[in-house]
């Protein structure tokens, strides 16, 4: 058949091609939509076949099937699982949301404040919120929580209403916010607290965003640092009291500016054994006695350069004290006491200063704790290291200038007295001790019998006498590191070779700690250490030409961290900063105002232990200079506060010239006189 029909379609020899319809795209698409739907059902017929044929591959006979029905414990099981998982999903869609109105509810919420005031002093606190959402914030409460020792005297704002929670009105409610209004809340008020205390304002707010009965929350903080009481108060004392003696505790009031704390109280804490005195009648005192009698008046005079400060006596602990006038002058406030029995070798006397308000309430401003080694002894022995009886602080290269004071409290004469210094310290340099009495020196000690002390042979009762000796600190070196940088002193003493108990045989102890090492070089230039010019015309200098050169300033420091570091050099008035400056820490800065070049370090810690700068300058001399050297520096005085030792420390180094006294290629064929 097949060769037949090829012969039908050939004629001549020629193939004969047979015109026949061609599909439509509508008819494709059904026929392989058709095609699909044949796919499908053998698929399905497959799958039941799966279903309906046994382990043998025979039909299975389904009119007989058996229904085994679930148990009631499982149906109960599946409700229960079903349940859980619709409580899971309710709980995530109502925290999405919920988190999404948290997100469009937000808040700003700020406390401006100063960063440093005066104990006293009245200032401001702002909180400040600010609706950033795009709902109304409703039902908002503000609650406050003051720094200790915060004196509130207004809080203000608009639509604030106390809510009463107690006996301190921190508690307010505020008005409903739009969304993007804003508002304030000002609290005034003052802090009284101690010198270099930190005070932490919080505020707490909490409000209802558009419908939502959720409460959401936002919290804030300011913190105030009380840096000044208005005056310097320094305590001087012996930390070593004789029983039965009258022991002095000088309270001295210095560089006294305006202050809000005039006016305030001094109260004491003694133990049993120890009570307030009046002051010693002595002939050659400057001192005035203080009353004793409650609320009675006294000027009280202080010790040496001490002016009157007045007081009154409220009780015997407690004494009110004002007068205090700004100025350079000094206040000195004697307080007496005696131990009148030993009952321990060390006791302790606390005195607080603070400032009673018209509420009636006293807020604490100073206190010191004062330790003190009890002495049952005939002979009192009192040693002062540069004037202080008390711990103090020294430079690298000082001298210390001690005075021990010894007299005969007894009511007979003490024979044979021996007084020793004892001096500890891996600085103290032996070699300079100076001593007009010539006592003996021995390890760590000095002694004075009375071979070099002709009146302790036989110390007549009231007798009294002072010995007055020196010894410095020998400079710091590189390899001083682990060494102790203190000094310890004290005094001692024995009758007749017999030593009582060591306590009561002592003089008060003095700890002097020694100051970080540091030091500024500074260097005027026209060539650098590398014999680079730095520096630019006519050398040594012409009358009407500039001639530039750069100062060179370097900070060394190895012990302790200093803070507040800062140079300062005031240039004459025909020299001329020509900025060109290069630091490496801080900011350097010319102050026109003062003509003054200043650089800035701030805290400098231990581990930068040299810092450096230089700035360049330029001087065009005038006639009136001709044959003359020209003052390029003042002197350059570098400042800091020593972090371990609180002391101020201050070195200024030499004024410079057109000498360039430092400039070793400048000085070969520079005589420093302008041309």
């Amino acid at each position: 058949m097949i060769a037949d029909s090829n012969r039908k379609l050939k004629k001549n020899g020629q193939p004969i091609f047979i015109e026949r319809p061609v599909p439509s795209e509508k008819q494709v698409e059904v026929f392989e939509r058709a095609v699909k739907r044949e796919a499908r059902q053998e698929e399905i017929d497959d799958n039941l076949s799966e279903i309906y044929l046994d382990k043998k591959g025979k039909m299975v006979d389904v009119s007989h099937l058996h229904h085994e029905k679930s148990s009631f414990l499982v149906s109960v099981i599946k409700r229960l699982f079903v349940l859980a998982v619709l409580l899971v999903l309710g709980y995530g869609f109502y925290s999405y949301f919920s988190n999404k109105s948290l997100d469009s509810a937000s808040i700003d919420l700020a406390i401006s404040a100063p960063e440093q005031v005066k104990a006293g002093e009245d200032f401001n606190y702002t909180v400040h919120y600010k609706n950033q959402s795009k709902l109304s914030l409703n039902v908002l409460r503000l609650e406050l929580k003051y720094p200790d020792n915060f004196v509130v005297s207004a809080v203000t704002g608009d639509g604030l209403t106390p809510v009463s929670t107690g006996t301190v009105e921190n508690y307010f409610s505020l008005p409903s916010v739009p969304p993007g209004g804003e508002g304030d809340v000002i609290v005034k008020g003052k802090i009284i607290s101690e010198k270099d205390t930190a005070s932490l304002l919080s505020a707490d707010l909490s409000y209802q965003p558009g419908e939502f009965s959720t409460e959401f929350q936002k919290e804030a903080v300011a913190s105030v640092l009380v840096n000044d009481l208005g005056f310097d108060l320094n305590f001087e004392y012996a930390n070593a009291a004789l029983v039965g003696d009258s022991n002095e505790i000088d309270l001295s009031f210095s560089n006294v500016k305006s202050n809000f704390l005039d006016d305030f109280e001094v109260s004491f804490m003694f133990p049993e054994n120890i009570t307030l005195v009046d002051a010693p009648v002595m002939a050659s005192s400057t001192l005035a006695a203080t009353s004793t009698s409650a609320t009675s008046t006294s000027d009280v005079s202080g010790a040496s350069s001490g002016i009157k400060l007045s007081v009154d006596k409220t009780s015997d602990l407690i004494w009110r004290a004002y007068g205090l006038t700004p100025g350079d002058n000094n206040y000195i406030l004697p307080v007496y006491y005696k131990v009148n029995k030993k009952t321990d070798d060390s006791q302790t006397i606390i005195i607080r200063l603070s400032k009673k308000l018209d509420n009636g309430k006293s807020y604490v401003f100073a206190e010191k704790t004062i330790d003190l080694n009890v002495m049952n002894s005939n002979l009192n022995l009192t040693l002062a290291s540069n004037g202080s009886k008390n711990d103090n602080t020294a430079n690298f290269s000082d001298t210390l200038n001690y005075s021990l004071t010894y007299a005969n409290k007894s009511d007979g004469p003490l024979s044979n007295v021996t007084i020793m210094a004892v001096l500890k310290g891996d600085f103290l340099d032996w070699s300079s001790v100076k001593d007009v009495k010539k006592g003996q020196k021995g390890e760590n000690t000095i002694t004075w019998t009375k071979e070099q002390i002709p009146d302790l042979a036989n110390l007549a009762p009231g007798e009294e006498g002072t010995i007055d000796f020196s010894i410095g600190i020998r400079p710091y070196d590189s390899s001083d590191l682990g060494k102790s940088f203190t000094v310890q002193s004290y005094g001692q003493f024995n009758v007749n070779n017999r030593q009582g108990g060591l306590n009561d045989s002592k003089s008060n102890n003095i700890i002097t700690k020694i100051n970080s090492d540091l030091n500024l070089t500074e260097k005027v230039l026209y060539f650098d250490e590398n014999n680079v010019p730095v520096g630019s015309g006519p050398l040594p200098p012409k009358v009407n030409q500039k001639t530039s050169l750069k100062v060179y300033w370097k900070i060394e420091n190895n012990l302790h961290e200093l803070t507040d570091t800062r140079v300062v050099t005031k240039l004459p008035d025909y020299v001329s900063f020509d900025d060109n400056n290069n630091v490496s820490t801080g900011n350097l800065t010319f102050d026109s105002a003062t003509h003054s070049v200043v650089w800035n370090i701030g805290t400098l810690p231990v581990s930068t232990y040299q810092a450096q700068a230089n700035f360049n300058i330029s001087i065009t001399p005038s006639e009136i200079y001709l044959n003359k050297y020209m003052p390029l520096t003042s002197g350059s005085t570098v400042s800091a506060t020593d972090s371990d030792t609180k002391a101020a420390l201050s070195k200024t180094t030499s004024p410079k010239t057109t000498k360039l006294e430092d400039d070793n290629i400048a000085n070969l064929n520079n005589s420093g006189l302008v041309q």
